[in-house]
């Protein structure tokens, strides 16, 4: 029977550029039942923000600074407003957060930071504990995974092969923007598949 998968997961990606996070939530769902209960909170604002800062303040105490520093790269390579961004100005904008109401934090596209594949495989691994493998392309189309893509409309992105956005595919469906669709809708005509993340419970 087909797991479903609430849609609301995802919809932080909506109004900001999180989907390496957002993709993460939606297999979680699919794949560890048992984290449902923490997953809840998911689609609210702060909840995204929080557990984004978990990971980041967690590589910092790692001394991780090649993965900080590629994820700070990463987010200067989308061009203006992002290409000053900083993890630290980052997380001390998620601070001043912390008394905004939703309505005001979903209005803040600052709030968008870019995540390479190899920071997502990371994320998977260090907070979920799962493990996690990166393929180049699409070897096995159609398979369960966490997608990387490239768009045609996007040929300014050159960065890890092009990759502009993180997606989920499970059960022949494609998760993003809190929206579920078939891999042949319209709003991914623009799209080809460049990096495809394998997720493997430990368990």
């Amino acid at each position: 029977m087909p797991v479903y998968i609430p849609r609301e997961l995802g919809l932080a990606n909506a109004g900001w550029g999180v989907c390496g996070f957002t993709s993460t939530f939606y297999a979680m769902w699919a794949l560890n039942p048992g984290m449902r209960p923490a997953l809840i909170n998911a689609p609210q604002p702060f909840t995204v923000l929080a557990e984004i800062k978990t990971y980041l303040r967690t590589l910092q105490a790692s001394g991780e600074a090649a993965k900080l520093t590629a994820v700070r790269d990463f987010t200067r390579s989308f061009g203006a407003p992002y290409d000053t961004f900083t993890i630290d100005a980052y997380i001390e904008r998620i601070n001043g957060a912390v008394n905004l109401s939703a309505d005001a934090i979903k209005g803040n596209q600052m709030f968008g930071i870019a995540m390479p594949p190899q920071c997502v495989a990371d994320y998977v691994r260090r907070m979920w504990q799962f493990d996690c493998s990166i393929e180049m392309g699409n070897r096995n189309p159609g398979s369960d995974g966490i997608i990387g893509v490239k768009s045609s409309n996007s040929p300014e992105m050159t960065e890890y092969g092009g990759l502009c956005h993180w997606m989920y595919r499970h059960d022949n469906r494609i998760y993003s923007w809190g929206l579920t669709l078939p891999p042949n809708a319209s709003q991914f005509s623009s799209y080809t598949i460049i990096w495809t993340l394998k997720l493997q419970s430990r368990a």
